[in-house]
């Protein structure tokens, strides 16, 4: 496990058939002010459009911020995610779903924090939850109770999984949360 403290972020972009709405993404990516960002596409053997989707904007993109990598068979929602973060070497990682935007200052405000907490391992963005048809927002904020860092990644709100992470810790500790926990978006109590 190879990780470098260079100051760099890499954001992981696990993608199968998302042409409609992959080139808006890497859009709102290429867009974040963070200097020291590089995103990476892995593309899990789509059967549409988004490998010529990224390929385009990769040829178009002078600054040389984002890499392809396409699995030769799709090896599951789950395996992507993995993969993406076990291949990573910069000092810090996100997670970033096809389909999401934010702001051009996400990944500079979250990336701040955890410099300003050398011992803080996740900086994520208040989540708001949002019931369609309706006006009302709810905040949900996190009280950390617990030392025990396993216990802190395993307790997580789902959001916090596209926070921003120190991947030294996410790389120690993703294996063993899967293991106990194989389905990356929901688990059952025992």
């Amino acid at each position: 496990m190879t990780v470098k403290n260079d100051g760099k972020l890499t954001v992981g972009v696990p993608v199968y058939n998302g042409d409609s709405l992959i080139a808006e993404a890497l859009g709102s990516l290429m867009d974040d002010q963070c200097k020291q960002l590089d995103i990476c596409v892995y593309d899990n053997a789509s059967e549409d459009q988004t490998a010529r989707i990224v390929k385009n904007i990769i040829a178009e993109d002078g600054q040389q911020k984002i890499s392809y990598h396409r699995h030769d068979q799709n090896i599951g929602a789950v395996a992507n995610f993995l993969y993406a973060v076990e291949n990573c070497h910069s000092e810090y990682f996100a997670w970033r779903a096809y389909d999401d935007l934010s702001d051009a200052d996400y990944f500079s405000v979250l990336k701040k924090k955890l410099d300003e907490n050398p011992e803080a391992i996740l900086a994520a963005p208040k989540i708001i939850t949002t019931r369609m048809g309706t006006s009302k927002k709810r905040a949900r904020p996190f009280r950390a109770t617990s030392d025990n860092q396993f216990d802190l990644l395993k307790n997580s709100q789902a959001g916090w999984m596209y926070g921003l992470f120190r991947t030294r810790f996410l790389k120690q500790t993703i294996r063993s949360v899967h293991d106990q926990y194989p389905f990356l978006w929901a688990c059952s109590p025992a």
